[in-house]
């Protein structure tokens, strides 16, 4: 099962969490918010939903313990910084680094904030792969792209279809 983190507890965390919970989420969907009652308010909006909630303290080892983070605070500079997840990464022995980078899985990070809660250079980090608001809508591009080229050829297939059902009903007339 995918485990998956919310970096945020206000709206946008709210309808994250309702389509996760409308898609099957089977696991704890963690939250990590700097308010305590902000987080206790968005687990009262979805009752549904497992929510294990954590202060901004926690933020790097639930960020490492996930497989997707999505990240929607009002912050105003990033929270998720190259700085901040390498730091982490560099307290453990040597030892423990090389056992954690075999069984390290990447992390997705969606960061879904404007102004971005999610450095820049977060992607160079390993086993972080990043996608923000920018690149979301140049998937949302190529999708309706390419959902109007599939309407054409449909309108096409229709135009066809609707000359021989005209042809068959007015054939219809001649038979005895």
């Amino acid at each position: 099962d995918t485990r998956v983190a919310i970096i945020g507890a206000g709206k946008m965390a709210r309808l994250l969490a309702q389509h996760l919970s409308s898609r099957g989420l089977s696991t704890v969907l963690n939250v990590v918010n700097r308010s305590k009652e902000r987080s206790e308010e968005l687990a009262k909006m979805v009752p549904d939903v497992e929510l294990a909630l954590h202060s901004m303290d926690a933020m790097i080892d639930v960020v490492r313990s996930v497989d997707v983070v999505f990240t929607s605070t009002g912050a105003t500079e990033p929270i998720l910084t190259k700085e901040n997840l390498e730091v982490e990464r560099s307290g453990q022995d040597e030892d423990e680094r090389d056992d954690a980078q075999e069984k390290e899985k990447k992390t997705m990070l969606i960061d879904i904030s404007v102004p971005r809660n999610v450095a820049s250079d977060v992607g160079e980090v390993d086993g972080m792969v990043v996608f923000n608001v920018d690149d979301l809508k140049a998937v949302v591009a190529r999708n309706q792209a390419r959902r109007k080229k599939l309407s054409v050829q449909a309108e096409v297939l229709l135009k066809e279809e609707l000359v021989d059902f005209r042809n068959w009903h007015h054939s219809l007339g001649s038979v005895p």
